[in-house]
């Protein structure tokens, strides 16, 4: 009887095990698949964004400033390709291979599915604003309608389905070269076909929920806004990414802003930042007796810069400053809204009390 008792024992501690194991494997394989695809595809997404449409735009408000011709026409035809959507899905599609390893024919298949994926998309009355129908890449459109495209979420989705499947395939024929891109491009294809349509439809409205929700109620989505995207931004996610999704990147009001920025406007932005960061530094270091990474991490905080904490983590060889960086972070994101709003109001004032004295 003893004997069968130890048995069962063994019996039962090693099913134990094997559900521990198992267990801790479908944790292991789901890590693996959220880091694939939020992180390293969503970071390769930011990159091929900010190296074609963020980068033609850049290009292009400068090519304005130049007053010889020929280079004003080369900055401008740079400009128009690098912010083409066939360019912009395909470094997309390019750089999210990349990131998540694809083997070559896999990667240079997934600049078509990129393409393919961003450039779906719906259909709009120009006038009443009404969805009319699908849009696909050359279509011709009518007179009073816009096309309104999927972009880089329809282009995420495609890319990994390419990805996927092409890597199942890839290597393992001998006419890989055929099979490879076939297998890549032409399921991811006819899921973009099927899904960028909806996918346009709800990034659209999304968006314009968000921009609308901030002209009504500007104070308290400011907060909401700055509050999800400080999370964000301190996470490994891609913010860029997330943001260009449902069309909140800026891009057009930072390309306003070039348009209007005089060199005054530097000068008071250097003014501006470097007298509060000395004075900040000698005021944590003297009379509060902050250590310097500390110090430096609440200043980074303090300027809701998420880059200079990278850089801090990376020379420092520690994440000390996290802490501190933590600490600041929400108390300036929040900061950043109400004085926005309090200098609105001041002006405004300012402004009635201008014209009374008039």
């Amino acid at each position: 009887m003893a004997t069968d008792e130890k048995t069962l024992n063994n019996v039962q501690a090693t099913q134990d095990a094997v559900c521990r194991d198992t267990t801790k494997t479908r944790k292991n394989v789901l890590v693996h698949y959220l880091k694939r695809y939020f992180l390293d595809a969503m970071g390769g997404m930011a990159q091929g964004l900010f190296a074609s449409l963020l980068i033609g735009t850049i290009i292009g408000t400068i090519g304005g400033y130049i007053p010889w011709a020929p280079a004003r026409e080369l900055f401008s035809m740079v400009a128009t390709v690098c912010k083409n959507d066939y360019v912009v899905g395909a470094a997309i599609g390019v750089a999210m291979a990349r990131a998540m390893g694809a083997a070559p024919l896999v990667l240079y298949s997934s600049a078509a599915v990129g393409a393919i994926g961003y450039s779906i998309g719906i259909l709009r009355s120009v006038a009443v604003g009404d969805i009319v129908g699908h849009y696909i890449p050359g279509m011709a459109i009518e007179s009073g309608l816009a096309k309104l495209i999927a972009g880089p979420a329809g282009c995420f989705l495609a890319v990994i389905v390419a990805v996927e499947l092409g890597m199942l395939v890839s290597k393992k024929t001998r006419v890989d070269i055929l099979v490879t891109p076939i297998v890549s491009i032409l399921p991811a294809a006819l899921l973009a076909r099927v899904t960028s349509p909806y996918i346009a439809v709800g990034m659209f409205y999304l968006g314009e929920f968000v921009r609308t929700a901030t002209e009504y109620r500007p104070l308290l989505m400011g907060i909401v806004l700055a509050v999800v995207v400080g999370i964000i931004l301190t996470l490994p996610i891609s913010s860029a990414a997330l943001c260009a999704m449902i069309g909140i990147s800026g891009i057009a009001g930072g390309a306003e802003f070039v348009e209007l920025f005089k060199f005054s406007y530097f000068i008071y932005g250097v003014v501006m930042t470097t007298i509060p960061l000395t004075f900040g530094f000698i005021f944590a270091k003297y009379v509060l007796k902050f250590s310097l990474l500390n110090n430096l991490g609440s200043l980074t905080g303090a300027r809701t810069s998420t880059p200079a904490l990278g850089m801090l983590i990376g020379v420092s060889k520690t994440d000390d400053v996290t802490a501190a960086y933590a600490a600041t972070y929400p108390v300036a994101l929040i900061a950043v809204v109400l004085v926005s709003q309090l200098l609105v109001v001041l002006f405004y004032i300012s402004t009635k009390l201008s014209s009374i004295k008039l």
